[in-house]
């Protein structure tokens, strides 16, 4: 089996070489080329597998030394799929980020090594951006993102386009001049898109805000002197993407065929059906106002606003907002928030947990979603320095079961189906109070009389 995957890496390499030197000469990016993607993913895939399976089998499993060894190789791959993902970018960048998010499923080695790529997104040029923002944006007769051709909203962004166009004729001389002005300031990099660019926005910074595995954030200033945020996809995801989930599919599979054990298959199923959404900046623009309508009462917590007249599903456009990091607990402190969340739970958790079951019950990974969200939750915690025991989540458990009961028994039609539901909920709630004073009693000094006090009886006997 080594000598055969020694002969497709061979392979892999020898058509990476030869469509390098061929795309050198065309003066073309290779990460662009499809064939140059997926041979090296093929070969990176192929000197992984090799390295498992040749570097353990001389060692007897168990023992110190296999343990010792075989964090060694999982740092080594761990490190060749970065590479990986850095090289070819866009999807490779966002499922090797799911995998470093992964501490409950995937080697400490690995988590560790894939977490790097949250600070190794790749960045486009402003001439990339201003490409996706002439293509996109520079469209006369936009239709609205969120009626389509035959709302009224969409004919009325036609009709404010043909008046910029307009205004565009009158004050060309007016703009010309004040962009030479933006040039010599470095608010607008030269180039083809220049002047449309200047009719959308009053400035528009070249060094990105941030940068991601799919889009990068700018930070820009309105002819009305409003400040906003414009998230711009990198220009070559969205034809890459679809190409790479096959790639990452057609590898995935050939290391279950060579691991039976490997159960990562379901990473490509997230992947066909999340990616796709992800790069709809429309779909994350109308998913941002639901949230704000849905936790508009919740002071602390502020929704951007969406700009959509000048968003596409490649562009997003909005309300540019100070912020900290949900982590930063000195950011916590100066704001004075507090970052104990039970007395948030006990008062609103419970309005929205209708909600929060109709999207768990559309979700086929519920249990995956609960781990994750337990373990972001205690990643949290850690590093706020909060407590980290149980209440949180028991107080969670009450909220749900509330929540779901009051929906049940709105919904009854009968007197006896409500009076089944409301037992059903006392029953639960006294099960999870018992529980609760059994982790009480297991952490207190009574817990621990009690536990000595049986095993010295187990023992007498």
């Amino acid at each position: 089996m080594a000598g055969r995957l020694l002969k497709v890496s061979s392979a892999a390499a020898a058509l990476l070489a030869s469509s390098g030197l061929y795309l050198y000469g065309k003066h073309l990016d290779p990460s662009d080329v499809s064939v140059v993607r997926f041979g090296r993913a093929a070969a990176t895939t192929a000197v992984i597998s090799y390295d498992y399976l040749t570097s353990l089998r001389n060692v007897q499993y168990g023992t110190e030394e296999y343990w010792a060894l075989k964090s060694k190789v999982h740092r080594r791959s761990a490190e060749r799929l970065r590479d990986l993902c850095c090289a070819n970018r866009g999807t490779f960048i966002k499922v090797g980020q799911h995998l470093g998010a992964l501490d409950y499923l995937l080697p400490e080695e690995y988590t560790s090594v894939l977490r790097e790529l949250h600070s190794r997104s790749p960045q486009s040029s402003i001439a990339e951006v201003q490409q996706v923002i002439r293509e996109d944006l520079g469209k006369e007769g936009r239709t609205s993102p969120r009626q389509g051709t035959d709302g009224q909203a969409g004919r009325e962004t036609g009709r404010w386009t043909d008046r910029q166009k307009d205004d565009r004729q009158e004050d060309s001389q007016t703009s010309e001049k004040a962009g030479r002005e933006r040039d010599k300031q470095g608010g607008f990099h030269s180039g083809c898109s220049l002047f449309q660019i200047r009719q959308l926005f009053a400035s528009f910074e070249d060094t990105p805000q941030g940068a991601a595995s799919l889009a990068q954030v700018h930070k820009a200033l309105l002819h009305d002197g409003r400040t906003v945020a414009v998230k711009v996809q990198h220009p070559k995801v969205q034809t890459q993407s679809s190409r790479d989930i096959v790639v990452i599919e057609v590898l995935l599979k050939a290391v279950k065929w060579l691991f039976p054990d490997f159960s990562f298959m379901w990473l490509v199923e997230e992947a066909k059906k999340n990616m796709p959404l992800e790069l709809d900046f429309l779909n994350e623009g109308r998913n941002a106002e639901k949230v704000a309508e849905l936790l508009k009462d919740f002071k602390f917590l502020k929704v951007p606003k969406i700009h959509w007249d000048l968003s596409t599903k490649r562009i997003l456009t909005m309300d540019f907002m100070e912020g900290g990091q949900v982590n930063d607990r000195e950011y916590m402190r100066r704001h004075s928030i507090d970052v104990n969340e039970d007395t948030e739970i006990r008062a609103n958790a419970a309005r929205y947990l209708p909600q929060i079951s109709e999207l768990l019950n559309k979700v086929p990974r519920q249990m995956l979603l609960l781990l994750k969200t337990n373990d972001l939750l205690r990643g949290i915690e850690t590093v706020l320095q909060t407590r980290a025991n149980a209440s949180s989540f028991l107080n969670m458990s009450r909220c749900c079961v509330r929540a779901l009961s009051r929906h049940g028994r709105s919904k009854a039609r009968y007197r006896p189906r409500w009076l089944q539901i409301f037992l059903s909920e006392v029953l639960t709630l006294w099960q999870i109070n018992l529980y609760e004073v059994f982790l009480w009693m297991k952490a207190s000094m009574l817990g621990s009389w009690l536990r000595n006090l049986v095993s010295w009886l187990q023992f007498a006997q």
